[in-house]
């Protein structure tokens, strides 16, 4: 009988001390949902939080600045392209004192050459800087159109000549996209476009892969400096007397750039991209007094991502005063070859 006074004391005694738990105030932060619990009833005992790092803990968001950072298409891209360029030489030239001699007409320059030509390109966020360069050579002949003293070389009209022309240039350029209206961030120091990145995306694709942009769009500025040589002799069939006229350039040029790129693997399952770019630029040529203008446009389809074709004009010309020469040459035409994308 004792015994059974006693538990039931112990009973009473931890019932009171129940409700007693239950009628205490509670802080917001201390009120645990029956959910919780281990037990069901008055006697429920709160489950432990989960430890840091425990497995029933929820990953935390990621925050706008990570997500945009993970968009493939705005880390380090590396594009070589190189193939060949179909060009013609035109302009003129005059050497010391002498008559003017246009290239074409009257030293007979005018076959188009097959000719090499190459960039490679680096690209990180909304900075880019570009290598490249090309070799152009070119012969022909023709007959002196009148009397003249060509560096040193007595020319009768009615002479034979035969003439040949070169030119080589190499040159790197650094460039900013200032403006991208589709991307994540429009400017390069701006904010996030909440929009941009939540409509402009590719869920299993896109540029760069899933998750991509559908399209890029970027207007940007670019400076460079390249240098340029030229190399025409001009010989006398009748006296086989030649000269040369050898001049290496350096050009500080500043140009402005636009580029599009767009998914298409949704619309045309046999490509995945394609990119339109054209730029432009110009700037003083050293030594003497002279300018230096390029003019590039290009469309590349990529079949699949590390790979593409693409298809272009480019155009470069000097118009400088040298070394005991006055030339104005421009090199242009189509351009044809492979990119590689990594």
């Amino acid at each position: 009988m004792r015994g059974v006074t006693t538990i039931g004391l112990a009973c009473l005694m931890g019932l009171g001390s129940a409700v007693a738990a239950l009628g205490a105030p509670m802080d917001d932060d201390e009120v645990v949902p029956v959910s919780a619990t281990t037990t069901t009833g008055i006697f429920a005992v709160p489950r432990q939080p989960a430890a840091s790092g425990s497995n029933d803990a929820p990953p935390p968001p990621l925050a706008p600045e990570l997500e945009d950072e993970l968009r493939a298409w705005d880390r380090l891209q590396v594009n070589l392209a190189a193939g060949a360029w179909f060009a013609r030489v035109s302009g003129d030239v005059t050497v010391g004192n002498s008559l003017t001699y246009d290239l074409k007409s009257d030293l007979g320059l005018s076959s188009m050459e097959t000719s090499f030509a190459g960039d490679l390109e680096v690209r990180w966020r909304f900075l880019n800087v570009r290598v490249g360069g090309s070799s152009f050579s070119t012969d022909g002949g023709s007959i002196a159109p009148f009397n003249n003293n060509f560096g040193g070389v007595n020319i009768v009209a009615g002479d034979p000549l035969a003439s040949q022309f070169s030119m080589w240039n190499i040159g790197g350029e650094f460039g900013v996209d200032l403006y991208r209206p589709f991307a994540d961030r429009p400017f390069p120091f701006g904010g996030v476009n909440e929009a941009n990145r939540t409509k402009n995306r590719v869920a299993d694709g896109g540029l760069g892969g899933p998750g991509g942009y559908r399209s890029d769009l970027r207007l940007g500025a670019f400076v460079g400096v390249r240098a340029i040589n030229t190399d025409l002799e001009v010989t006398s069939l009748r006296t086989n007397q030649s000269t040369t006229l050898d001049q290496t350039w350096t050009a500080v040029y500043i140009g402005g750039r636009v580029s599009v790129d767009i998914w298409l693997r949704d619309v045309f399952p046999l490509l995945e991209r394609m990119s339109i770019d054209a730029d432009g630029a110009f700037g003083p040529a050293y030594p003497g007094t002279g300018s230096y203008y390029q003019v590039r446009a290009g469309l590349t389809v990529y079949p699949i991502d590390n790979l593409g074709v693409t298809f272009g004009y480019r155009l470069q010309n000097i118009q400088a005063k040298g070394r005991n020469q006055d030339l104005d040459a421009s090199v242009a035409g189509l351009f044809v070859g492979g990119v590689l994308h990594f």
